[in-house]
């Protein structure tokens, strides 16, 4: 859980990093740091719902 925790903030992090650029620059475009925080997210999300599935099925199939 703390891996996912820190990949949130991370992630917040650089949205508010681009959220600054955007203010003083006037667009938006997403930089290298927000574009692979979203990735790891999605991947945390992914395995996440794995080892949930994963927990599901062993327990179905032990009793």
């Amino acid at each position: 859980m703390k891996r996912f925790q820190f990949e949130i903030l991370f992630f917040l992090t650089m949205l508010f990093i681009n959220g600054v650029y955007y203010y003083q620059e006037g667009y938006f475009k997403p930089s290298g740091g927000l574009i692979l925080a979203s990735i790891f997210i999605a991947i945390e999300i992914v395995i996440y719902l794995i080892e949930s599935i994963n927990k599901k099925y062993k327990k179905r199939t032990n009793n």
